[in-house]
């Protein structure tokens, strides 16, 4: 079982300043949501979302669909992945027990999870929590249910968690 320990684990140079895509508004579409639905390159309005690579109909170029580890889904050029992905990793080596050398560590998750609450005020979303399967905690069961503004929701790990590890998260939903 992992120690309790805060050491922090720092996160990437371009990733502890946040990573913000180009945003047009989030839509949901295909049982997901989307962070815009434009070409990155020429801005022009997709009429259909992607379900997977394809290319912009007005200006050819090819466009990346990547669904982040926080469940949205971005659109980017080639050229802009690096970011996404290199944020994807930082959140498996954060949350995942497999990895040689794992710690737990709830301050850099937090961060993390900061940067995700930021882009989410930026797409209009809300979030909600999504408790973790392996029996969480009486302050995060409380939080079950409640949809939140990005600003005002606490940050996940709780600081009361009594878990030794908890990935209870939110989940974005769209503003009704």
């Amino acid at each position: 079982m992992p120690a309790r320990d805060d050491s922090a684990t720092p996160l990437p140079a371009d990733m502890a300043r946040g990573w913000v895509p180009v945003l047009s508004g989030a839509i949901e579409a295909h049982g997901a949501i989307y962070a815009g639905d434009r070409c990155p390159y020429c801005s022009s309005r997709l009429v259909k979302l992607p379900v997977k690579n394809t290319r912009c109909p007005r200006c050819r170029r090819p466009i990346v669909r990547i669904r982040g580890d926080d469940h949205v889904v971005y659109l980017l050029r080639e050229e802009d992945t690096g970011p996404l992905r290199r944020e994807m990793e930082a959140h498996w080596a954060l949350t995942h027990m497999v990895e040689p050398g794992w710690r737990w560590d709830p301050k850099a998750l937090r961060q993390l999870r900061r940067v995700w609450m930021v882009r989410y005020a930026a797409l209009g979303l809300r979030v909600r929590v999504v408790l973790w399967e392996n029996q969480p905690c009486g302050p995060c069961r409380s939080l079950a249910d409640q949809v939140f503004e990005p600003a005002k929701a606490p940050e996940l790990p709780l600081m009361g968690c009594r878990n030794i590890y908890c990935n209870c998260r939110y989940q974005p939903v769209i503003r009704e």
